[in-house]
């Protein structure tokens, strides 16, 4: 088992030594990609994901090196945008 950060990018100097990983959400448009390089520099993997509303297709992933990057849209469908443009779905299902 792992432990990994997920969206908190000012403790990163005091937890990089215990996680294995990083998850954020909206580092690019939020413009605070850059403090998850830290990550890539410890060989540690960061997954980022961007929203995007409906059908809009305005998002981009972020240019840091070493991110593994998809675009979503915020209904979580399965729906999926990766960095080079392949759009794929995943077959979703509701549940209740």
């Amino acid at each position: 088992m792992s432990m990994g950060l997920k969206n908190a990018g000012d403790v990163i100097e005091s937890v990089l030594p215990y996680v294995a990983f990083s998850v954020n959400e909206q580092c690019g448009e939020l413009k605070e990609c850059k403090i998850y390089d830290k990550f890539i520099k410890a060989k540690k993997p960061v997954f980022n994901i961007e929203y995007i509303d409906g059908d809009a297709r305005t998002a981009s992933c972020p240019t840091n090196s070493g991110f593994s990057s998809i675009i979503k849209k915020m209904n979580l469908d399965g729906w999926i945008q990766l960095c080079d443009g392949t759009i794929a779905t995943t077959v979703t299902t509701k549940s209740g």
